[in-house]
């Protein structure tokens, strides 16, 4: 059961960047295969959480990747410029 102090706790910052953080490693782990089968379509679908929950701009690039990668140049440059708008050069 959740009480009110529950609920504090996972909206906090430092819990939403945790999450955040969880989902890009994810990302990580189904791209390069760590401990699991590589999918690229998992890897994407977790950065792009990672990417639209904590703005996180390593996820933002990563997605751009991926749309690169299948030739998909339109939403490849929505995650990159999202990526430059957040501090990516």
């Amino acid at each position: 059961m959740c009480n009110s102090s529950d609920t504090k706790i996972a909206n906090s910052p430092g819990i939403q960047q945790f999450i955040t953080d969880c989902n890009f490693n994810l990302g990580q782990m189904f791209q390069f295969g760590y401990g699991v089968e590589r999918d690229s379509k998992l890897s994407v679908k977790y950065y792009k959480r990672a990417a639209m929950m904590g703005k996180h701009v390593k996820a933002y690039q990563k997605c751009g990747d991926y749309y690169y990668s299948i030739n998909d140049k339109r939403s490849a440059m929505t995650f990159y410029r999202k990526a430059a708008e957040l501090g990516d050069l």
